[in-house]
């Protein structure tokens, strides 16, 4: 299991490369271990958490909370699969192009993560 700090490294090579691998120049490089900490939370903990709306009225309404959590579960799984991308290219990284955005595969899945 990685530890937090090997994961914000990732985090923070993933946002580097979505900004250089975009080819619509919309890549992303200002996404944080944070928002992986905060998606775990809203999914883990999204159901059962009491929350206050602005207005201070207690408990947001479950469409709200169901959106919130189908969210999280997104940047959650495109997190995943992009790690498992990285699992499975890392024995054939001499065949990526050193031009990322020619990476059909990379650019979609680091497309993916930006876009949650």
């Amino acid at each position: 299991r990685p530890t937090r700090a090997t994961l914000e490294k990732l985090v923070v090579q993933v946002s580097s490369m979505n900004a250089c691998s975009n080819v619509q120049g919309r890549g992303r490089d200002d996404l944080t271990i944070d928002v992986l900490e905060a998606a775990a939370d809203a999914f883990l903990n999204g159901d059962t958490a009491t929350d206050v709306d602005r207005s201070g009225n207690c408990g947001i309404d479950k469409a709200f909370k169901a959106a919130r959590r189908h969210l999280a579960s997104k940047i959650l799984s495109s997190f995943a699969d992009l790690r498992n991308y990285f699992e499975q290219a890392g024995n054939t990284v001499k065949r990526l192009d050193p031009q990322l955005r020619n990476n059909a595969a990379l650019v979609q899945h680091l497309s993916s993560f930006g876009l949650q």
